[in-house]
């Protein structure tokens, strides 16, 4: 669902807001309808199930930091899941993810992928305005 921003980014360039706000509002409702069902029914395909980490890039790109807190919010619900489905008798003392790990981890791919570093700081500037870097100021440090 994000592929052309990703391959825009992947070139130096900065998306297009316009399309690239569009994808994101379809993609919040189809998470959003997602993440109601269990998570035997969740689909691989991510027409129907948009990946959540591009949708936060976006969402950043976009300056948008009502979709950024819901965004956060999804990460960490989704590497909980996953953490749980995941976690057998053996780990029972591995814990799960916390949210400033699974962001950083997520800033830090938005922050590779694209050459230049003129993309990246912009990307560090569009970063420094959202509530992510508010509420976790040592994503760059």
């Amino acid at each position: 669902m994000f592929s052309m921003m990703i391959a825009d980014l992947k070139q130096g360039l900065e998306p297009d807001p316009g399309p690239l706000r569009q994808r994101l509002q379809a993609a919040m409702v189809k998470k959003l309808a997602m993440m109601r069902l269990q998570r035997e029914f969740h689909h691989n395909d991510s027409k129907i199930n948009p990946n959540s980490e591009h949708m936060l890039w976006a969402a950043i790109l976009l300056e948008d930091d009502e979709a950024v807190d819901t965004l956060i919010t999804i990460l960490i619900t989704e590497a909980h899941d996953q953490y749980e489905a995941q976690r057998g008798a053996m780990d029972a003392r591995r814990i799960p993810p916390e949210l400033p790990e699974v962001v950083t981890a997520s800033i830090q791919r938005l922050l590779t992928i694209g050459p230049g570093e003129k993309l990246n700081q912009l990307l560090k500037h569009k970063i420094k305005k959202t509530s992510i870097f508010k509420e976790l100021p040592q994503i760059f440090r």
